[in-house]
């Protein structure tokens, strides 16, 4: 189990899972996030399809996942 006040093993632990959220939620990105800026780190999965936001895990090795809606994300120039 991690812990999510570390961001060093959020960090692995979003490594490990990442191909697999992607996959699993049709997601357009994954990512890390501090909700509460003196809180815990989350898993951030950006869905495309609202309704995988009903089934994602509520935790993944001790550390939080939080789903937030999003079109594709495109890479700018600049």
């Amino acid at each position: 189990m991690a812990d999510p006040r570390s961001l060093h093993e959020v960090r692995a632990v979003l490594a490990e899972h990442r191909e697999e959220l992607m996959r699993r939620f049709s997601a357009a990105g994954v990512g890390i996030g501090r909700p509460d800026p003196g809180g815990s780190y989350v898993i951030t999965v950006y869905v495309t399809d609202p309704a995988h936001a009903r089934v994602t895990p509520d935790l993944i090795d001790g550390v939080p996942v939080r789903c937030l809606p999003a079109g594709p994300f495109h890479a700018q120039n600049g």
